[in-house]
């Protein structure tokens, strides 16, 4: 691997974490606007809001897998070292491709 391929994966993983804080913003929010509703109207939105915490460990995750390439370090123990199994296995190409649930907005495609 080359130095500028080490760099631009560090970079990718700046702009993951980067990610990752930006979704942890828009988390804490929405929580302060859930606490607002009024009872009863909360019930569906926290199990539907704990996707900002799967999708902030998913950017995790992969940042920590680009930080590790550009170090250099093995790409299979770099995959066997992430926390989240289904990502593992996709990363391995043991799994499936993520799916988007039905009814989730694509704004651009």
């Amino acid at each position: 691997m080359t130095q500028s391929d080490r760099a631009l994966l560090a970079a990718l993983a700046t702009e993951t974490d980067a990610l990752r804080a930006q979704l942890d913003e828009l988390a804490g929010r929405l929580g302060v606007w859930m606490r607002d509703l009024p009872p009863g109207l909360s019930g569906g939105i926290v199990t539907e809001a704990q996707a900002f915490d799967l999708l902030g460990q998913r950017l995790e995750a992969l940042t920590m897998l680009l930080e590790g390439v550009a170090r250099g370090e093995a790409v299979a123990d770099l995959i066997a070292a992430v926390p989240l199994a289904d990502m593992a296995d996709r990363l391995g190409g043991k799994g499936p491709a993520p799916t988007m649930a039905a009814g989730d907005l694509v704004l651009f495609d």
